[in-house]
């Protein structure tokens, strides 16, 4: 059983869109005009399913009986009704999910900790640092190493979205997981996510910026190598992902105060 508890989120990636995250909703909201400057608009949200009682008991009452249950959103930890559904869990069932790692007070800690040890949490990470306070702005690095720490002895999984920030994120990203023995899955970016185009994807990275990445892979001999190799052999230059991908980074900084170029010492002098 998968529980998708709508689009609350505190964070805004850059590569989420308003309809997985409220926080990206409320932005596009509040900076119409620029937004609109680079082709991306309002759209009308959905009334949230949970906010009607009959829907939100059934959820409930499905998720006594599973013994097999995902949650995700959003971010399913900012959800008002998170601790009652973890509370109504059979002892036996087997709980995972998807989390920035970013909203676990202790009751959420000791509700996981009741399920254990058939609780997994797959950790949404795009890097190390501020490489990761910048893709999934404003998560805080300090917050999310403290975090980890208590979680000691819970099943963790990172999960990684290959895209753009990826050619710069991954090697710090991969050395990390691999010292604090992590296990790390992958996912690519929707080839048309946030506005239609290709503009996260790895075509829109600069070849600058590509061939230093490719030289990194050429020495690395992880166990993901293979997975790694796969997405990066499909490089195609796209100049206007690649021009489009700027004006998008360019908006978010200009309302976020974040700064890309500093943060991931790009090379964009083609």
């Amino acid at each position: 059983l998968e529980i998708r508890l709508g689009n609350l989120c505190n964070l805004g990636c850059i590569m989420c869109g308003a309809l997985l995250s409220s926080t990206i909703a409320a932005e596009v909201a509040h900076n119409r005009d620029k937004f609109a400057q680079i082709d991306i608009h309002e759209i009308a949200m959905p009334s949230p399913w949970w906010k009607d009682p009959q829907h939100w008991h059934r959820a409930l009452d499905l998720a006594s009986q599973a013994r097999y249950l995902h949650l995700s959103g959003g971010e399913p930890f900012m959800h008002p009704g998170i601790k009652q559904l973890l509370q109504v869990l059979h002892p036996e069932c087997s709980l995972s999910a998807s989390t920035n790692l970013t909203l676990l007070d202790d009751e959420i800690i000791g509700l996981l900790m009741d399920q254990e040890p058939n609780t997994r949490l797959v950790w949404s990470v795009e890097g190390i640092g501020a490489h990761d306070e910048y893709v999934r702005w404003p998560t805080r690095w300090a917050d999310i190493e403290h975090t980890l720490s208590r979680l000691q002895g819970m099943q963790i999984q990172a999960h990684h979205v290959l895209q753009h920030t990826s050619v710069f994120a991954l090697p710090a990203l991969l050395d990390w997981t691999h010292q604090h023995r992590i296990p790390i899955g992958f996912g690519r970016v929707y080839d048309r996510s946030v506005d239609g185009s290709p503009m996260l994807t790895l075509n829109s990275v600069s070849p600058t910026d590509y061939d230093r990445f490719s030289a990194w892979l050429s020495t690395y001999q992880g166990s993901h190598r293979d997975a790694i190799s796969g997405w990066a052999r499909d490089y195609s230059f796209d100049r206007t992902a690649h021009d489009r991908f700027r004006r998008y980074v360019n908006t978010l900084d200009s309302i976020r105060g974040t700064d890309f170029a500093a943060t991931f010492a790009v090379n964009w002098h083609e």
